[in-house]
């Protein structure tokens, strides 16, 4: 990450920088080290957006701050991508509806770090692929105090991920490694999450109880 002071602009509300996600430049998001304040309201997400160290954050309920996706992040994105306190809704729900609230395009390797945020209307919450010898050393894909409704899979991904204190959808797989993804390096380590089940497709490290 950079060691530049962090840099904070604000989408809607009062004195903002940028009325919606699709208009703040590529020049911005790309810099590192950046916040972004997004105030309530609805906007669509960002697509195929080049991203650094870009840190996204709900300035009010989480309920206020609904973010229609998909949401992709792209290939050459790199760092940590962090998302705090909004709602995402996806575009279709359905077992086979190939749909996502977060997608990473691509192999390229960035993190997707989500906290108190809903997940809602996708066939997942959160797809990402990466290239596997970067995906099995740390957690891509982390959740905390996170809630899916309303999807068939929780995380789709071939790399490590991390949940706590978070629920996914009652007798539906939290999360599912992709087609041909390295399953048996491939690891979940769990925190008092609730609802979703693990199938075997992977290493469950299971810290605290999962119901």
């Amino acid at each position: 990450m950079s060691t530049n002071p962090q840099l904070t602009y604000a989408v809607g509300g009062p004195n903002s920088n940028f009325k919606d996600l699709a208009s703040i430049d590529t020049t911005t998001l790309a810099q590192g080290n950046v916040s972004i304040h997004v105030y309530p309201g609805e906007y669509a997400g960002l697509t195929d957006a080049v991203m650094k160290d870009v840190s996204f954050r709900g300035m009010g309920h989480q309920d206020e701050i609904i973010i229609h996706g998909p949401f992709t992040v792209a290939n050459t994105s790199t760092g940590t991508i962090n998302f705090s306190n909004m709602r995402f809704k996806g575009s279709a729900s359905g077992a086979t509806a190939n749909t996502f609230c977060v997608e990473k395009l691509g192999i390229g390797h960035t993190n997707l770090h989500f906290q108190n945020c809903v997940f809602a209307n996708a066939e997942s919450a959160v797809r990402s692929h990466t290239t596997p010898a970067l995906g099995t050393t740390n957690k891509v894909v982390k959740m905390e105090y996170c809630h899916a409704t309303n999807l068939n899979t929780g995380i789709h991904m071939n790399a490590n991920i991390e949940a706590s204190h978070s629920s996914f959808p009652t007798g539906k797989q939290y999360c599912v490694p992709l087609s041909g993804a390295v399953e048996a390096i491939t690891t979940a380590t769990v925190r008092l999450c609730a609802g979703g089940a693990n199938v075997g497709l992977m290493v469950e490290t299971v810290e605290a109880a999962i119901s």
